[in-house]
């Protein structure tokens, strides 16, 4: 992940032999400049949308290993490379994709003042619980894209960067039990 905090684009291909093999036709492209999206030459180029993006994994076959990013509407398997290479795309796309919510997170944290107050009303005044759906509806509340960066399957609060938490309602700062919101929001019951 340092290597994309440096501002610079990162190319990612399969290894040399792979590259033989129609299936290591690929090349990924992790660019900062292209403001949310991932490009991928597999076949014809396409920008991969971080926001469409739910899932990530990795699988070993029988020659190498393969990178899987689903996205809205279609896979990509990116296979050729050793195990260590695999992990380490899947842990920089992975870190891509949050950089880009964490960014759209910080640009909108004023509406989530509303969503805090909302939330405060339901565990303050009858003592109940928060539950996932009470938050989901919560978050879904935010005008903006800023409900869908919270709401986003890959999004890791563990990974957000100390000045973005320290910019959150109280109740949205991952570590911080109050309402048990931040339990609900990183699914940690």
């Amino acid at each position: 992940m340092s290597k994309l905090l440096s501002g610079r684009a990162r190319t990612y291909r399969p290894g040399f032999l792979a590259r033989m093999f129609p299936s290591g036709k690929w090349k990924l492209t992790l660019d900062p400049k292209l403001s949310g999206r991932i490009g991928l030459s597999q076949g014809g180029d396409v920008d991969l949308s971080c926001l469409d993006i739910v899932s990530i994994s990795t699988s070993k076959a029988l020659l190498w290993h393969t990178v899987g990013i689903r996205a809205r509407g279609r896979t990509d398997n990116l296979s050729g490379m050793s195990g260590d290479a695999s992990e380490q795309l899947a842990a920089d796309v992975h870190a891509f994709v949050n950089t880009h919510l964490f960014d759209l997170i910080g640009t909108e944290t004023d509406h989530l003042l509303d969503v805090d107050a909302r939330l405060r009303e339901i565990t303050e005044g009858s003592r109940q619980y928060l539950a996932q759906a009470d938050l989901g509806r919560a978050i879904a509340s935010v005008p903006g894209s800023v409900a869908a960066a919270l709401s986003h399957p890959l999004l890791d609060p563990q990974l957000m960067p100390t000045g973005l938490k320290a910019s959150l309602p109280a109740s949205f700062r991952p570590g911080v039990p109050r309402h048990d919101v931040s339990r609900a929001w990183t699914g940690h019951h």
